[in-house]
């Protein structure tokens, strides 16, 4: 969780310690008990010391505020996840509908617009970037590979079954056959064939079924679907474990 530590130092001025001497008092600071709360910080701790600088005379107050849990879990965590969430669920959207690439732009809008809100919130410094801040920007870059994959994807979806395709597709694909195979399979005798409706039915390469592009698709979504989520899940828990070793 957020910490801030804030010092404020009394000085006098052009004077010296033998004509104005400033001290704390025992107790340093002393809260009132009508002391308005804030609803996002709380005060941890206070503390008062006197600082001696050449004939000068000063006192530093220190106080150390936090930021509360629930307001920023509320408020920043929870969003960020639920966007994570559905730039995720991207790769459920068939390619050839059209719909992903307005829907995975518009998420990465919604991650645009919610680090634009919450950026007057977070600290302005570069000596120390809020972990929060770096997390978003992670989950930014990812969606931005999302959007790139999707543009992509959507190029070769819409392309002609005769022209080849990749390799490491066409690899892809027959792995993901093979795992179907034991729940949905039909074994056809190739000399029992005696009509073929289309290419896009059912086409031959040799001794193996050919591969055709919205189904090489349809598989590497499935696969980039738990690598997104993979990704997702660990960086979330590296976060939260870097979050509270930092602040034990």
């Amino acid at each position: 969780m957020d910490w801030q530590t804030c010092h404020l130092d009394f000085e006098a001025w052009s004077l010296a310690s033998a004509d104005v001497h400033i001290t704390q008092g025992s107790k340093g600071i002393v809260l009132a008990d009508d002391l308005q709360k804030h609803g996002e910080w709380k005060i941890v701790s206070s503390s008062a010391v006197n600082l001696a600088e050449s004939h000068e005379t000063k006192v530093r107050f220190t106080i150390m505020i936090q930021r509360k849990s629930l307001y920023a879990i509320m408020n920043y965590i929870i969003p960020i996840l639920l966007i994570s969430i559905l730039d995720i669920f991207t790769f459920k959207i068939p390619v050839d509908t059209g719909e992903r690439i307005g829907y995975v732009i518009t998420v990465w809008l919604a991650y645009a617009v919610f680090l634009t809100i919450i950026s007057d919130a977070l600290p302005q410094s570069s000596e120390s970037i809020p972990i929060v801040s770096i997390y978003i920007m992670l989950q930014i870059f990812v969606g931005t590979v999302i959007v790139i994959i999707s543009a992509i994807e959507s190029g070769c979806a819409h392309r002609s079954d005769d022209e080849s395709v990749y390799y490491i597709l066409k690899t892809l694909t027959k792995k993901c056959r093979k795992q179907n195979e034991p729940e949905n399979s039909m074994c056809l005798d190739r000399g029992s064939l005696t009509t073929l409706a289309t290419h896009e039915d059912l086409c031959f390469e040799g001794d193996e079924v050919c591969v055709t592009w919205k189904e090489a698709i349809s598989a590497l979504d499935k696969v980039l679907f738990w690598v997104c989520l993979t990704i997702f899940v660990s960086s979330t828990l590296i976060t939260l474990l870097v979050a509270g070793l930092k602040y034990i």
